[in-house]
């Protein structure tokens, strides 16, 4: 590093698991690794009154925001691209504040209110300075974010960025889009995150649009529509891969608190390998069709959701009759630790996409529990393929605990169905499956098999009354 705080070519930082190193300077500061650079004097701006606002620290540049135009505020941050800066007070934008690659932007003591109108990426409070070539080593950290009544937008807007970290960002008010957005990012530390707001449909919280390597953790986000959706859609999208999600808690009004999507149009991208791990999950309003985590899966030909990870989430069903988790299409879904409760419909729910089979779901040691008023079945598989339901409780729902319709080659196993109104196991067209060593207390009927089941193995199934 030179005196003037300048990070060497070819300083390394954080590694992934998979070799790749996350962003230099920017990111390694917000995480606490590296310290904030010493910035340089160089002397008088050109811009008279204004530089009188900008003092020089002894580490860092900072700039009185108060009642500068935006356009003001964007050629400051060019003229200091690539430094470590401070805004302070409170600004009024009216137009897209933009982050140079190398930036890093203290928010600590700025508001940031949002004056003006416009959907897209492009028309975010704040975005990157560069979305067609991409921007690198970015890093915002703190600070309060609203919008002004009728400001309809979104208040992050970043794409093609590699290296990017946002660091205790409060936002209290986004109207008529998502809070935030990054598509195709690369190296990406989301972390203490506080945004609440939204009430409708399009007001998404957290929205990973394509991209690799995104950790998001100890976030609170509540929205009107899905809080965190990870999502491939359009051609132009990169595939979403590698993502880790850990001690989150997620509410919507009137969608799911997590969704994964692959649209059709996005032919050639994905999403795989993603963890969520010691998430809550609470939908105060929820309706029929709205879902505490769902995964749908469009694309044609091989699957499209592939190893997604869900370790020790609680899923609050309280808010209305929709499903706990609904899994249509995918491959290889690992669901450890979980709890769905206070369920009125169906607590879990997966079926085929576009004739394609769900494949290798496995879930163990995880509760499903309904509520006193749900006429629903607890578990619903139907044309999944290879999976595994072990160790699980399955209780206090009107109609079978759980049901498998044409389902091939899989284990249900050492689990506990309490209380259903229907037979505790329904096995409707099911082959080659092992039902073994199941206990079903109080159940209307235990395990039944109807239409052209054949080949399962029913043994050691305890049946006993309360």
């Amino acid at each position: 590093m030179d005196r003037c705080g300048h990070e060497e070519q070819g300083r390394r930082g954080r590694r992934f698991c998979d070799g790749t190193v996350i962003g230099r300077r920017s990111i390694l500061k917000l995480i606490g690794i590296f310290p904030i650079a010493a910035a340089c004097s160089n002397g008088a701006d050109k811009h008279g009154s204004r530089a009188a606002r900008t003092t020089v620290s002894e580490s860092v540049r900072t700039l009185i925001v108060e009642g500068m135009s935006t356009d003001g505020v964007n050629r400051w941050l060019e003229r200091n691209r690539g430094e470590s800066v401070r805004l302070v007070g409170t600004h009024h934008s009216t137009r897209p504040i933009k982050v140079h690659s190398g930036t890093n932007i203290d928010l600590t003591k700025c508001v940031l209110i949002r004056a003006f109108e416009g959907k897209g990426n492009g028309n975010a409070t704040v975005v990157n300075s560069d979305h067609g070539l991409g921007n690198r080593d970015i890093g915002i950290s703190s600070g309060q974010m609203y919008s002004m009544p009728g400001c309809i937008g979104k208040h992050f807007g970043f794409v093609n960025v590699r290296g990017l970290a946002v660091d205790g960002v409060t936002i209290s008010s986004c109207l008529g889009d998502f809070m935030g957005l990054f598509m195709n990012c690369e190296n990406v530390v989301l972390e203490r995150l506080n945004w609440f707001s939204g009430t409708d449909v399009g007001e998404d919280g957290l929205h990973l649009y394509g991209g690799k390597n995104y950790l998001v953790r100890n976030c609170h986000i509540s929205s009107g529509d899905d809080a965190l959706s990870l999502t491939v859609e359009s051609p132009e999208n990169e595939p979403l891969e590698k993502v880790v999600v850990e001690n989150c808690t997620l509410s919507s009004r009137m969608a799911s608190g997590v969704k994964l999507h692959v649209k059709s149009a996005a032919s050639q991208a994905f999403i795989e390998d993603v963890s969520f791990n010691d998430v809550t999950i609470s939908l105060p309003k929820l309706r029929s069709g709205h879902d505490a985590v769902r995964i749908l899966d469009e694309r044609h030909g091989d699957s499209g959701i592939r190893r997604i990870r869900l370790n020790s989430v609680l899923a609050d069903m309280g808010g209305g009759p929709g499903t706990g988790m609904r899994v249509h299409g995918g491959s290889d879904i690992l669901v450890r630790g979980c709890n769905f409760v206070n369920g009125r419909g169906v607590q879990f729910w997966a079926t085929a996409s576009n004739g394609r089979s769900v494949r290798g779901l496995d879930i163990r040691d995880t509760i499903f529990a309904g509520s006193e008023s749900s006429n629903r079945e607890g578990i619903v598989l139907s044309r999944c393929e290879k999976f595994s339901l072990v160790r699980l409780t399955v209780q206090n729902f009107g109609s079978a605990g759980i049901q498998l319709t044409d389902c091939r080659y899989g284990d249900l196993s050492d689990s506990t169905v309490i209380n259903s109104g229907g037979p505790g196991i329904l096995l409707s067209n099911v082959g080659h499956a092992s039902v073994i060593g199941n206990a079903l207390i109080g159940t209307g009927r235990p395990v039944v098999e109807n239409g052209e089941s054949d080949g399962n193995t029913l043994d050691r199934n305890i049946v006993s009354s309360f």
